[in-house]
């Protein structure tokens, strides 16, 4: 199998490929899983060939007290849901459907119409999609009508670009599968990336956003003592140490975080701004390094780059320095945004 297929990062993707890092069956299964470009075909696929060609092996409890005490079986069964989730949603039964269109990370209500049929419904998206060159995807949302059923969410199913299936959400009937079909959210990795403090990085999902990193979840007693000065570590860089072992232990996807700063470039706290990638806000799978050069309404970051590297080789950049860069930069950045107004 290309594992490096599922990894969405290209540069988390060709780090992995050059360190030849040797993937566990629980992180195979999960990189696919996380994938947001294959298709639920081509992951059922690859969780078959996990099956088939990779050790079994267990998993003890996670958050929520969730535990996989033979993971092929686990995947046989999940395979199995999503299976039955396209079956559950195709069905029409009591129930009506309507789409929208995706744009990147941005989502766009276009249709004003509901469908009794998942396929006029699926017909009417795919033929706006192939119309708008700008459309990523799509989404089929079906809402059902006078049941008694209490959910906070409709079934839905996304589209790529191709009208190929990528995944599907559907109400749990049942418990078991309720619990099922969030077990790969109670899980945690601590994959390596090519990344370090003062890094000028963006999330795939909004990638004209950029953001210098300051930390990663990932990041053990070595790396702290590498990326972070002393004066940061009140608790030692081993607490670093103690982190990560609890997140192997009992983190899940929401912990699989990092944080950074950014520009805002509007409002009273305009300026450099503390981002914390946490929960649904990101995952540091999908961070890439930022192209350059950068925007000048975004210049400030290259100040604070310069001064998380310098300060790693104990020579920080001085502050007045620092804060006349910022300033000009700032300056300069206005003056082009009013430009292009």
């Amino acid at each position: 199998m290309d594992i490096y297929r599922f990894v969405d990062s290209r540069d988390i993707r060709e780090h992995l490929k050059q360190l030849d890092y040797q993937f566990t069956t629980p992180e195979t299964a999960f990189l696919v899983w996380y994938c947001h470009t294959a298709t639920l075909d081509e992951k059922i696929a690859a969780w078959q060939e996990i099956i088939d060609t990779m050790p079994n092996c267990s998993m003890g409890p996670r958050r929520l007290g969730l535990d996989i005490p033979d993971f092929h079986e686990f995947l046989r069964r999940y395979i199995n849901l999503q299976m039955r989730y396209l079956k559950q949603f195709r069905d029409a039964t009591g129930g009506v459907y309507s789409w929208r269109a995706l744009f990147g990370c941005r989502k766009e209500n276009v249709s004003s119409t509901v469908y009794a049929s998942y396929c006029r419904c699926l017909d009417a998206a795919k033929d706006w999609a192939a119309d708008d060159d700008g459309c990523t995807g799509f989404i089929i949302s079906k809402n059902l009508i006078d049941t008694d059923q209490k959910r906070s969410w409709a079934d839905s199913v996304r589209f790529n670009r191709k009208s190929q299936i990528v995944d599907v959400h559907c109400f749990d009937a049942y418990e078991e599968d309720s619990d099922l079909s969030i077990m790969f959210t109670c899980m945690w990795f601590a994959f390596p990336t090519p990344f370090h403090a003062g890094d000028i990085v963006r999330d795939i999902h909004d990638p004209d956003r950029p953001h210098v990193l300051a930390d990663l979840c990932t990041w053990t007693s070595k790396n702290a003592r590498e990326e972070l000065p002393q004066s940061e570590m009140p608790r030692g860089a081993e607490f670093y140490d103690h982190i990560v072992s609890l997140l192997e232990a009992e983190g899940d996807i929401t912990d699989m975080s990092w944080s950074g700063y950014a520009m805002q470039e509007s409002g009273e706290e305009a300026g450099v701004i503390l981002v914390d990638g946490h929960g649904s806000q990101g995952n540091y799978l999908d961070l890439e390094f930022a192209c350059k050069p950068l925007p000048d309404r975004y210049r400030p970051l290259e100040v604070v780059s310069a001064y998380f590297k310098e300060r790693r080789t104990g020579e920080p950049v001085p502050i007045d320095d620092m804060l006349n860069s910022y300033i000009t930069l700032i300056a300069k950045g206005a003056r082009e945004q009013r430009a292009t107004n």
